[in-house]
């Protein structure tokens, strides 16, 4: 059976909802999907940021912008502290993104709105 998503019926801003389901759908402006539609090959999608900040090579897809980023490291202690204190793993991002708690998923789409606004403004 089918089910509306979570943060669908949720009393937040209509911008908030579209971003979280744009970062959700890969519909935003994240290297791994810029670079998907430039054809650069997926090892090559690096984040610039991460590179140049931590001297490290980052591809730049959804986990890493949302649980690992440098740059978006003072939002996500603002809207994601209490899942961001212990070691997260892509299980646990599954489990972030589809979380029933209404508070996690108004957090979500916050946070996932300034990520996005963030990288429309790179």
């Amino acid at each position: 059976m089918l089910t509306v998503e979570r943060h669908l019926v949720i009393d937040i801003p209509l911008t908030h909802k579209r971003s979280l389901s744009k970062f959700r759908c890969s519909s935003h402006k994240l290297r791994i999907e810029v670079g998907r539609h430039l054809n650069i090959p997926r090892a090559e999608r690096i984040y610039i940021h991460c590179l140049t900040s931590r001297n490290v090579l980052y591809i730049d897809y959804e986990f890493h912008a949302c649980l690992y980023c440098c740059k978006y490291s003072d939002i996500r202690a603002q809207y994601l502290l209490n899942w961001y204190d212990r070691g997260m793993e892509i299980d646990d991002f599954y489990i972030l993104m589809n979380t029933a708690c209404e508070r996690t998923t108004r957090n979500v789409c916050n946070y996932v709105h300034h990520i996005i606004c963030k990288a429309n403004a790179d």
